[in-house]
């Protein structure tokens, strides 16, 4: 991943995205500034159960895949329900 971890997250999600994912694990309303990608793909890991101790090796690929899945029926629930 390198140097793009570090730059802002609307290269891979929508405002909209990032403003429901962050209200989803934050439960708080988002900054004005998007979040880093590195940010997003560790909240998105936590919808699919990682859980992010200081003795915890990095997101692996089956909780940030779990994480995605989750997401992607939040972001459909919220399309479905608030237009």
């Amino acid at each position: 991943m390198g140097e793009s971890k570090n730059q802002n997250c609307e290269l891979v999600l929508t405002e909209k995205e990032w403003h429901i994912l962050y209200q989803k694990v934050n439960r708080k309303n988002p900054p004005r500034n998007p979040p880093k990608i590195k940010d997003v793909c560790y909240w998105i890991a936590k919808l699919g159960g990682y859980i992010g101790r200081k003795c915890d090796f990095p997101p692996g690929i089956i909780s940030i895949w779990r994480g995605w899945t989750r997401f992607m029926e939040v972001v459909e629930d919220y399309h479905a329900f608030c237009g």
